[in-house]
């Protein structure tokens, strides 16, 4: 990590166990063309929860994707 000199050192919160956590398990950023597809790779987005006309009330995270960059991500929140 510290020849690397990656600027995800200086965000609040990411050591250099989260950050080579979290830079080993995205790889190339260039791969996402968009924020929220790097949160569904984490499984960071919410469920859809429907049927017909039947909406829920309650949203929870679909937990696929990459468990171990959902661990650094929420451990370093």
């Amino acid at each position: 990590m510290i020849e690397s000199n990656s600027v995800i050192l200086t965000i609040p919160g990411i050591g250099f166990l989260n950050g080579a956590m979290i830079l080993g398990e995205i790889g190339y950023i260039s791969r996402f063309s968009n924020p929220s597809k790097l949160l569904a790779y984490a499984g960071l987005n919410p469920t859809v929860n429907q049927s017909g006309q039947f909406y829920t009330k309650t949203i929870r995270m679909s937990k696929r994707g990459s468990k171990l960059l959902r661990y650094a991500l929420i451990n370093a929140a």
